[in-house]
């Protein structure tokens, strides 16, 4: 069998594409450059493929992931909404684009480092409950699993470590691992906005408590996202305040001590379900971060989304970022939080 290989130049990939080889696959490299400034990542993927002797091709899909995830995350931002542009990206680009880059080179499967599992069809969390990525894959369809491999979904992080060690690419850069946004190469979430969003979202206005006290004067509402407390400028507040909500109308930050932020209900559209979705007032699990551990809860159907109530309140309830849906440990799909 011919399998497409995504190596980003980091580890995980690198010993992805080893095990597909190792188990007797016919293995065809490639690269993504989706923005300015990877020439190093691709010079890295290079280096991988050339060491494992296989076919490779670097693809130019930067208009793409322009119109489809930079596009998305700036629009999200400008409307105060939080976005997690790894997602679109899977859906878009990785599982999109790729997907037909696939079978116009005659392969028959697409196999990528992430740490996840499919099994009869459904999507699985990885071994490694650390690094599972399962999250990020939530919004996929099963159509597409029966074309994907994830040859590390099985392992724990430190035995691919040592795998690459044995290889010999244990010095491959881990770039790509990172939790943070891959194309803020220049500077963090703030810099990109204020350079790539109209000046006129960052109108200084007023920071109030939710008592209706101004206590400070914010940046621009672009620059903050729900639960945040770094970087918000207070004045003689007796407990930590984070942001609670936005008034877009009147350009005012709402601010509330911690015990404010919690809830127990969330809205969801742009719902896609890998295989069958969960029945009415069924009883599944809510991811509404990467980071954060999967609640349980009852989902709720509506004429164009749903609703999801927690058995216990939430922190920091992001509209913009997506839920993933599981039970147990397969993931069933997952939406937009609005």
């Amino acid at each position: 069998m011919k399998i497409l290989c995504a190596i980003s130049g980091g580890v995980d990939s690198a010993v992805a594409a080893h095990l597909l080889q190792k188990r007797g696959y016919e293995v065809v490299g490639i690269h993504l450059n989706l923005f300015d400034g990877e020439n190093s990542e691709a010079e890295r993927a290079r280096e991988v493929a050339a060491k494992l002797k296989i076919p490779f091709y670097i693809l130019n899909f930067r208009e793409d992931f322009k119109k489809k995830v930079i596009a998305n995350f700036l629009k999200n931002y400008a409307g105060n909404r939080t976005p997690n542009p790894c997602v679109i990206c899977n859906r878009e680009i990785k599982f999109g684009k790729l997907l037909t880059k696939m079978r116009e080179l005659k392969c028959e499967k697409l196999a990528t480092g992430h740490f996840a599992r499919i099994r009869n069809g459904r999507l699985l969390r990885g071994m490694d409950t650390e690094k599972d990525q399962s999250y990020f894959l939530c919004r996929l369809t099963a159509a597409k699993f029966s074309k994907i491999i994830f040859p590390l979904g099985g392992l724990k992080k430190n035995e691919v470590k040592k795998i690459a060690k044995k290889i010999g690419m244990e010095n491959r850069s881990e770039a790509k691992e990172s939790a943070g946004i891959c194309f803020l190469t220049d500077g963090g979430v703030d810099e990109f906005l204020l350079k790539n969003l109209p000046k006129k979202l960052f109108r200084r206005g007023k920071i109030r408590a939710l008592d209706g006290k101004i206590v400070g004067e914010h940046r621009g509402l672009p620059l903050y996202t729900i639960g945040q407390r770094r970087g918000v400028e207070l004045g003689g507040m007796h407990e930590p305040f984070f942001v609670a909500s936005f008034n877009s109308k009147k350009n005012e930050l709402l601010v509330a001590p911690n015990v404010k932020l919690f809830g127990k209900k969330l809205r969801v559209k742009n719902l896609s379900w890998l295989n069958s979705p969960p029945r009415n007032s069924e009883k599944i699990l809510a991811q509404i971060r990467y980071r954060s551990p999967a609640a349980s809860g009852i989902i709720f159907f509506g004429k164009t989304g749903a609703r999801f109530e927690f058995d216990s309140p939430q922190r920091a309830i992001m509209p913009g970022q997506t839920v993933a849906f599981f039970q147990g440990k397969t993931c069933l799909g997952g939406g937009e939080i609005y």
